[in-house]
């Protein structure tokens, strides 16, 4: 780049010179057409330069920006695979996401760097599978995703929020105080279409054997355990949510929209619409 900026910078001034050549002299009427023609070569040679530059130019913003795509792309893959260690350990441990935070954030700040992530998800990594393995490197850019403010820590509501699981009610199921169904008191039924916040990962029953969540109903806040599917097939929750577009917006491949007002307006242009009414499923 630096290249780049100093060549542009010889270029004008050359181009300037071409086309003051011969204006400050006097020149004899027998060479004017000879200094015309010298001075049309060097302008020619000039434009020659220009263009030189030119595709230069662009052939090191289309590298920069492809580099650029292409570090976004790992660096997004690396988050998800750090996020899967952290949800499995979560699921193993039976973790709430709260709970979760509070075993990285060992300083009890409120928040944790980048320091207490790498060590802590190091450790799941070391653990986990082959497929699974995450350097320090790897963990040092994972955590930069993570990090949307970009003060160089993650929050307990950010970190939270990245955990989220919503649950649809696809059966009428009755959302009960304790995991144990035998007894347990019901604090009232569910219907269908209703949204859920998982609190935990999903555990087994003992005595039935059967999945059950320990999560918080969105319409009124009531937190209980629910079954997520019966013994004999009958499905009561399915992760995932059905999104209503209520104001025009737009639809991208990633999270961060990092441009300045006018590529913000460009991107706007390009990028897919969705209208009022649309569905999306979250």
């Amino acid at each position: 780049q630096a290249l780049l900026k100093a060549a542009t910078g010889q270029v004008a001034a050359a181009k300037e010179m071409a086309g003051a050549f011969g204006d400050d002299e006097e020149v004899d009427k027998e060479l004017t057409s000879f200094v015309a023609l010298e001075k049309g070569k060097l302008k020619s040679a000039v434009a020659a330069l220009e263009g030189k530059l030119g595709r230069a130019t662009a052939a090191v913003e289309k590298f920069r920006a492809d580099a650029s795509k292409k570090d976004s792309a790992e660096v997004k893959e690396l988050a998800a695979k750090a996020l899967k260690l952290l949800k499995a350990h979560q699921a193993e441990k039976g973790l709430s996401a709260a709970a979760l935070f509070d075993a990285i954030d060992t300083k009890s700040t409120g928040s944790f760097g980048p320091s207490e992530f790498v060590v802590f998800v190091k450790g799941l990594a070391t653990a986990a599978e082959e497929a699974d393995a995450m350097t320090e490197e790897d963990l040092t850019r994972a955590f930069a995703h993570l990090d949307e403010e970009k003060d160089g820590s993650v929050s307990k509501a950010s970190f939270e929020a990245m955990l989220l699981v919503l649950m649809k009610v696809v059966k009428d199921v009755a959302i009960t105080q304790g995991l144990p169904i035998k007894d347990a008191k019901s604090l009232r039924r569910l219907e269908v279409g209703e949204i859920v916040q998982a609190l935990a990962a999903p555990v087994k029953e003992d005595q039935t054997e059967v999945q059950r969540v320990k999560a918080r109903t969105m319409e009124d806040g009531i937190e209980g355990f629910i079954t997520i599917a019966g013994n004999q097939g009958s499905v009561f929750l399915k992760e995932g949510v059905v999104c209503k577009v209520v104001k025009e917006t737009i639809l991208t491949d990633c999270f961060e929209i990092e441009a300045t007002r006018e590529e913000a307006r460009k991107i706007k242009e390009v990028t897919l619409k969705l209208k009022p009414g649309e569905l999306l499923e979250a």
